[in-house]
């Protein structure tokens, strides 16, 4: 009974702890996770044990600290109850008020020291926080404030938990994604009849191409035989809807799901109709949102299988870091920032398809699979788009292609037009070179001071059999006109 009678006394305590709980292991990485699920490999039965496990986890052992603390001393109860209650408003205001000016999780190289205005709003943020909330207890009782932050915590759980299931409901993003996933089974198989072959290089800005060409013969001389537009603009200018767009032609307006038209995109694009009949088709990429439904058996390499959790220690930290994106305080979210790398460490395919691996457009892993594997050949006609990391954040690469700090945008660039040499020298080598279309291109062009001006990509074209110095032409060219082209 006396045990009994600590755990009435520490109520408010273990309703606090029951808020915080759900505040940082269901709201926060499921509000991100259902705003940006084509970030993210898995589906939301995948997170969501996790976070439900995390969130009990945490709503226990918080629960049994304030019965503990209760236990040995009042006056210590109270003190953790305040400090717990004014972590538990500072980080929703954290989370909720104070996130207009969060980094990119594209890969940018984040300097830090830029956001020490947001370092001090934090600080201020808790700083007025624990003032108001011993004024509170100065003004009033102790038992009032009790019975405040508790009637506080159970509204607060209420809108969370409403909120949430709102979320999910608008983004459908409690819906099973089922993308294909792409992976590396016959990446260097090619016919000996014909190849249709498109090498995509994420984020080459054709003025920065052009500024090389023009003083680098070198590099001139990687794209002999090829017609080089310069005067080309693109679409959408990020890869998550200009990579459907190029091969279907169909905008994205906003009119349906994402998932509905990714779908839709790559189900009815009118190039893959086209050549569906003829050509064994394959898509190397680990951007393109294939969506399963439709297109099932349609590309070679590609699988259903999107992955399992085979390290939950490397998925909790990821659930962990990504809550902390947006409801950390600005001075710790910088350890955030690899949330994405974490999910990829702790994901396992179970393969379905012989002796392969999940398909990564990383740029030096691309140049050692170049470098150690062979040529294959098969007797259908074979259409690639392979779509490489190139000059894509963060400016890692010289123009070796071999990593580096404080690299650049334009050593990003000279890294990418180093890769496509090796691709092409790969293809004259075992002489499928000639009886390839190859059109060499970017998804979208690159500003490397902002958003702004990404709108003319790279576009390099070879027909087959076709032999000549490099040509430059200027005409213009729209992404709009690519299906007809």
């Amino acid at each position: 009974m006396k045990v009994w009678s600590k755990v009435k006394e520490g109520r408010a305590g273990i309703v606090l702890s029951l808020c915080f709980s759900f505040l940082v292991m269901i709201y926060a990485p499921l509000e991100m996770f259902f705003y940006n699920t084509d970030d993210f490999w898995f589906n939301f039965t995948t997170i969501f044990p996790v976070c439900f496990t995390l969130f009990f986890l945490l709503w226990m052992i918080g629960s049994l600290f304030f019965v503990l603390l209760n236990t040995l001393n009042r006056q210590i109860y109270y003190i953790g109850f305040f400090g717990t209650f004014v972590a538990l408003v500072s980080t929703y205001i954290q989370g909720t008020f104070l996130v207009d000016n969060l980094p990119p999780m594209d890969g940018t190289d984040i300097d830090w020291e830029q956001y020490h205005i947001e370092n001090y709003e934090t600080i201020i943020l808790w700083f007025v926080v624990l003032i108001c909330c011993l004024l509170l207890i100065k003004f009033g009782k102790i038992s009032f404030f009790l019975k405040l932050t508790e009637g506080i915590s159970v509204f607060l759980f209420l809108i969370l938990s409403v909120s949430i299931i709102f979320s999910g409901i608008m983004t459908s993003g409690y819906k099973n994604k089922d993308i294909l996933v792409a992976t590396d089974k016959d990446e260097f198989e090619f016919s000996r009849d014909t190849n249709f072959l498109i090498f995509v290089l994420d984020a080459v800005d054709a003025g920065t191409v052009t500024q090389i060409l023009e003083t680098d013969e070198e590099s001139r001389e990687v794209f002999e035989d090829f017609t080089y537009f310069d005067n080309v603009v693109c679409t959408y200018p990020f890869t998550k809807y200009s990579m459907p767009f190029i091969l279907s032609g169909k905008w994205y307006k906003n009119e349906e799901p994402p998932m509905e038209y990714f779908r839709d995109a790559i189900q009815d694009s009118p190039l893959i109709q086209e050549i569906e009949s003829q050509y064994k088709m394959e898509i190397y990429s680990d951007s393109i949102p294939v969506v399963a439904e439709g297109n099932e058996n349609r590309f070679a390499n590609m699988i259903s299988d999107y992955g399992y959790v085979a390290s939950y220690k490397q998925f909790v930290k990821g659930v962990v870091k990504l809550a902390g994106i947006r409801y950390a305080p600005y001075p710790l979210k910088k350890i955030c920032y690899n949330v994405l790398e974490r999910f990829e460490q702790a994901r396992g395919i179970e393969a379905s398809i012989d002796d392969e691996q999940v398909y990564t457009w990383n740029n030096k892993e691309l140049c050692q699979r170049i470098k150690d594997e062979a040529v294959s050949y098969t007797s259908s006609k074979v259409f690639k788009l392979v779509h490489v990391q190139g000059a894509h954040v963060p400016y890692q690469y010289n123009k070796n292609v071999e990593k580096i700090e404080n690299g650049t945008y334009l050593g990003n660039v000279e890294a990418s037009i180093t890769i496509a040499s090796r691709y092409l020298d790969q293809l004259k080598k075992y002489n499928v070179y000639d009886n390839s279309v190859i059109i060499i291109m970017a998804d979208h062009g690159y500003n490397v001071e902002g958003l702004e001006g990404r709108q003319n990509p790279i576009l390099f074209i070879k027909g087959l059999e076709e032999r000549h110095a490099m040509k430059t032409s200027s005409i213009p060219v729209s992404y709009d006109d690519l299906q007809d082209a």
